[in-house]
């Protein structure tokens, strides 16, 4: 078998236990495979630097020095260039170097009507009472974390839980509101301030969906493509949701004052932070407080707020899964401006049209085409991989990285969109 089965080591110079899994116990519960024994290596020993940084904290967190705990995840084994290329995607100006593409300056315009517009909402949020704590999800508002795969796409999660929210309130029923964020990511393309999987502008999706006044598709509509979006609109139906986004509101000088005010009055509210650091990739619990940057690079919704164990936090939902963090969430520390958190601020507001209509289901799948199956056994030396993978491989130095479903060691694309199941696995018509 062509996979290298390298077992972690122990860290003696540490004090630290063995670490809990060996790189072949994380392959199996992540269903993650490398094809070339030095990229396996690499990932081997970014795992073992994770488990034991992981170690640490966790007893920092159990001895009281630490507000929060980390735990493995599918992140946990990815190089930081690799992570910041595949899961952060916020489009940048010339001010940061890679992340959230943070709208440049001179772009940061807001007419005299929309200002007095939010001023007035400022205004009458000032008059209002604000509890000291707020969960959005309590209340129906919210649903369920989407993961943005290996596109950096988090901008049009973010601002598509905010538009979900947005049709929630206005009377559009939770059960089966699953908005498609492809349906963002391809018909508001520009190659700008809305780049497809190179990321997005904090409010850009939106500002486009306030101004285009667009019925938007069904998730069964319109699926998601992952990294290979069409980056053009597809012509696809769309669903009466019962209700529409009338406008778009991007506070570019908004504070953590500001963001409470706006969590408690629209339930989700879209922000830039800094995503970068291993232990908010290993977050499973308490109150994240350790960001090593302001600098944004990744957009997330955040939905409600309060205080853990006397810390005030940020109820943030995030765009990596349900399995990531706390079921799809973190808890960031709120009141000193942790990871840049509500510097710049987007909703959306929507107005009720009349009933919904019933939720679309996917069509049953097609039978799988033959150029839609590629047998990967040559390469990864085995026949037996059955289940769904991440598939990473090198061949000629070139790396390629593919969600997979396997029988047998014959697999085809997790998300349909690939033209030929071989060249998105490994680059040839023939792995």
């Amino acid at each position: 078998m062509k996979l290298h089965l390298i077992i972690l080591s122990v860290f003696v110079t540490s004090g630290l236990a063995l670490p809990a899994e060996t790189l072949t116990e994380f392959e199996d519960e992540f269903h993650e495979l490398w094809s070339d024994p030095e990229t396996e290596a690499l990932a081997a020993k970014e795992l073992a630097d994770e488990e034991a940084s992981i170690e640490q904290d966790n007893l920092d967190y159990e001895n009281g020095k630490s507000s929060y705990s980390e735990k493995l995840n599918a992140l946990s084994a990815l190089p930081k260039d690799e992570f910041e290329a595949e899961k952060l995607g916020g489009l940048e100006g010339p001010i940061y170097a890679k992340g959230l593409i943070e709208t440049p300056e001179a772009e940061r315009t807001i007419s005299p009507e929309d200002q007095a517009y939010l001023n007035k909402i400022y205004e009458d949020l000032d008059r209002e009472y604000i509890p000291s704590s707020y969960d959005a999800r309590s209340y129906g508002l919210i649903t369920t974390p989407k993961s943005q795969g290996s596109c950096g796409s988090c901008a049009a999660f973010a601002a598509m839980s905010t538009i979900e929210t947005c049709m929630r309130r206005a009377g559009s029923p939770l059960e089966g509101l699953d908005l498609a964020e492809q349906h963002l990511v391809d018909c508001g393309y520009n190659g700008n301030s809305m780049g497809g999987c190179n990321g997005a502008y904090i409010g850009a999706y939106q500002s486009w969906m306030g101004e285009s006044a667009k019925d938007v598709s069904h998730e069964a509509q319109y699926p998601y493509l992952d990294r290979d979006p069409n980056l053009k609109c597809m012509g696809k139906p769309t669903w009466n949701t019962g209700a529409k986004v009338t406008s778009a509101i991007t506070d570019y000088g908004c504070n953590e004052d500001k963001l409470k005010k706006l969590v408690y009055k629209y339930g989700a509210v879209a922000t830039g932070i800094y995503a970068s650091d291993s232990a908010f990739g290993n977050y499973n619990s308490g109150v994240f407080d350790t960001c090593s940057s302001t600098q944004m690079n990744h957009a997330v919704t955040v939905v409600g707020y309060g205080t853990e164990s006397g810390k005030p936090y940020w109820l943030v939902k995030n765009s990596w899964g349900a399995s990531w963090g706390d079921g799809g969430y973190i808890k960031i520390a709120r009141g000193k401006g942790e990871c840049s958190i509500g510097s710049q601020c987007a909703l959306v507001e929507c107005s009720k049209t009349g009933t919904a209509s019933p939720a679309p289901q996917a069509p049953p799948p097609a039978p799988v085409p033959a150029n839609q199956i590629c047998d990967i056994s040559n390469l990864y030396g085995t026949s037996s991989i059955t289940g769904t993978y991440t598939l990473t491989t090198t061949i000629n130095g070139k790396q390629y990285i593919a969600s997979v479903k396997c029988t047998n060691s014959k697999c085809s694309p997790k998300v349909a969109g690939p033209s030929n199941a071989c060249m998105y696995i490994c680059g040839k018509i023939e792995c």
